[in-house]
């Protein structure tokens, strides 16, 4: 890769991170089974959504709302792509980069337990935590809806707690505060002469 596309691309990726920072949320969702990292943007410039969406991928989602402007979203989410995302821009970050650190240290990787079939004990897992032969089995029977299991529950303790301290630490940093009033320090009167 040549310097100058270097430059182009670093252009690029700090004014994302300015937009993110000033348009955007970088945040921990949380389902009833799962907690997931995501960033989205929300604007009423169309162009802008188009060239995020380029860039890292997704679909842009056009909102009308009754008398007001029509408005444009991207947005993504998961462990693995949304780190990949924010490591390009979080350089260039100023006003989001707490919420970029949360999220980065959310999506590190706990160690992972060895699973094991919950009918036959075997190491191979497929799917709702069962091997591939009784993974058939119950599919075959039709019956793979009540083997479902909540995400979290594959989880131990420390780890769920971990994530639910880092959900309400970005929750607490993106909470949005009371509007802002603004007053004139000119408050007299004007003389109205008739």
């Amino acid at each position: 890769m040549k310097k100058q596309d270097n430059q182009r691309e670093a252009t690029l990726y700090a004014y994302v991170a300015g937009i993110i920072d000033g348009e955007g949320t970088i945040r921990i969702g949380k389902t009833k089974t799962n907690y997931y990292a995501s960033i989205s943007i929300v604007m009423t410039n169309k162009k802008v959504i188009e060239l995020i969406a380029s860039i890292f991928g997704s679909k842009v989602r056009t909102e009308c709302v009754p008398n007001r402007k029509i408005i444009y979203r991207w947005g993504t989410s998961g462990n693995i792509v949304i780190p990949k995302i924010i490591n390009e821009i979080y350089p260039y970050l100023i006003v989001k980069k707490e919420q970029a650190d949360l999220v980065l240290e959310f999506c590190k990787k706990y160690p992972k337990e060895i699973k094991k079939c919950r009918i036959c004990g075997s190491t191979k897992i497929q799917g709702y935590s069962l091997c591939p032969n009784c993974y058939a089995k119950i599919k075959r029977r039709g019956e793979l809806e009540n083997w479902k299991i909540p995400s979290a529950k594959f989880l131990p303790k420390k780890e769920l707690q971990r994530r639910e301290d880092l959900y309400r630490k970005i929750k607490k940093l993106n909470a949005v505060g009371a509007p802002t009033t603004t007053k004139r320090n000119d408050t007299r009167e004007r003389e109205v002469i008739v």
